[in-house]
């Protein structure tokens, strides 16, 4: 082989040179074996599988009480769809934001919005009182969960537009697009005096979402 081709080769770049080292010269003669490939020592991988989302988490059942190992593991792959529950008691279970809350987590849920002040008054000011406790308990319960929550409280409910005032209970974290009244963007958060109406309008909204797996309710005792 001259000094010319073989210098082509050497700038040709690796997998070229490992393909051609075993040539001869004389372009009719059969190439003799060249080197061996290098034996990958890993296992091959098969390009259909997905990658494991939970880092062998899947086994774990929801709920369940997760040991120091799993709790860094599930920190580590920052997977949306699962969280670690930490409840009052230092115990941390395994929540996915797809499946109903674990019964522990639920009642620690419900067991935030039961300690929520229950405001007075027929203001607007205590209306707000209303409204903000229970956005900050379905925010807290959304973020330690993953999942979309609406916390049902009771107090003073102001809806001048309506004709209402007075004591009753309040959907926050959800809109009723339907409650026009007032001209709110969105509509109206689910309202009224009769506690089992208000849960049933929630829940007939939530029915209707194409993500309802992902909410839960939670209503104050």
């Amino acid at each position: 082989m001259s000094s010319r081709k073989l210098g082509a080769l050497i700038a040709a770049p690796l997998i070229t040179i490992i393909v051609l080292t075993g040539c001869v010269q004389g372009g009719n003669q059969t190439p003799g074996p060249g080197p061996s490939s290098p034996t990958s020592t890993s296992a091959p991988q098969d390009p259909t599988a997905s990658p494991n989302p939970d880092d062998g988490l899947g086994a774990v059942e929801t709920g369940a009480v997760l040991t120091d190992e799993q709790v860094a593991a599930l920190r580590g792959i920052m997977d949306d769809g699962m969280t670690v529950y930490t409840l009052p008691n230092g115990d941390r279970l395994l929540v996915r934001a797809n499946e109903p809350l674990p019964p522990a987590v639920q009642a620690d849920a419900e067991a935030k919005a039961d300690a929520l002040p229950i405001s007075g008054g027929d203001s607007i000011d205590a209306q707000l009182g209303t409204i903000k406790g229970g956005e900050s308990v379905a925010s807290q319960i959304s973020v330690s969960t993953g999942k979309r929550v609406v916390v049902i409280t009771s107090g003073t409910i102001v809806f001048a537009a309506e004709g209402y005032a007075g004591f009753g209970w309040l959907a926050a974290g959800i809109q009723n697009p339907a409650r026009t009244t007032g001209g709110v963007p969105g509509g109206l958060k689910p309202h009224g005096a009769d506690r089992a109406a208000v849960i049933a309008e929630v829940e007939a909204l939530i029915a209707a979402k194409p993500d309802a797996a992902n909410w839960v309710i939670v209503v104050q005792g």
